[in-house]
């Protein structure tokens, strides 16, 4: 990997650590992260978010390879480098969530998750008849797990979303105790409800037992004005 990333970066590096889904290493004071990436990426379109969030917020920079593209490939795998500009030590907050929801804005985000919950049910309900025989219990925990997603879905489709409803940056994931790290990373970035990251804080704080989410979001919804869509 040194050799690697020497190579397509000239960056000669020795200390390099290896995570669970990257590497990272320290050149010239500043944190680099390496992410394997699938062939599928839209490059581009990640590109395009970067570009307009570096400068007005603290968002990791994606780093171009000696060949002039952001793909770097190594024993057939895709690798994208990116230079991390805030502190792993530092950790997620509500307000933090807001801040960046704030930064840039997009109209043409449309996804039905009321049908994207639906065929994940469906899905779900396939393995349980194909495995349900060999795990009885599991069967008896997927029928109520079955009543609060068809609670969800059905409390979604409810939902009429305005035509001109700003979707904000937000998350593939993130967590109650994820470094802040993970909120300016660009390879988890994507758009959707500003309530988004907000619902997956809370429900994340519950089952890690932050003994202090009331009190964040008590102060957030104080602060912060919800419109009643992203109530819903």
């Amino acid at each position: 990997m040194n050799n690697f990333i020497d190579y397509f970066y000239n960056m000669n590096v020795f200390d390099i650590k290896y995570h669970h889904n990257y590497y990272s290493f320290i050149y010239k004071g500043f944190t680099y992260k390496l992410y394997p990436v699938d062939e599928f990426i839209n490059i581009n379109y990640m590109l395009n978010i970067n570009k307009q969030l570096i400068g007005h917020t603290l968002s990791s920079e994606i780093i171009m390879n000696k060949d002039h593209e952001y793909l770097s490939k190594y024993n057939n795998q895709n690798y994208i480098l990116i230079k991390v500009f805030v502190s792993d030590d530092k950790k997620i907050t509500l307000d933090e969530i807001f801040y960046l929801a704030n930064s840039l804005y997009t109209y043409d985000m449309v996804v039905d998750y009321g049908l994207l919950w639906a065929n994940k049910i469906d899905y779900l309900e396939e393995l349980i008849n194909e495995n349900g025989k060999k795990y009885p219990i599991m069967v008896d925990s997927f029928n109520y797990f079955v009543g609060l997603a068809e609670n969800a879905i059905s409390y979604y489709n409810d939902i009429v979303i305005p035509k001109e409803y700003k979707y904000v940056i937000s998350h593939k994931s993130i967590r109650w105790n994820d470094s802040i790290d993970t909120l300016y990373n660009p390879l988890n970035i994507i758009f959707d409800y500003q309530v988004r990251d907000i619902a997956e804080y809370i429900k994340n704080s519950f089952f890690l037992n932050n003994k202090n989410i009331l009190n964040e979001l008590n102060n957030y919804l104080y602060i912060n004005s919800l419109s009643l869509t992203d109530i819903k």
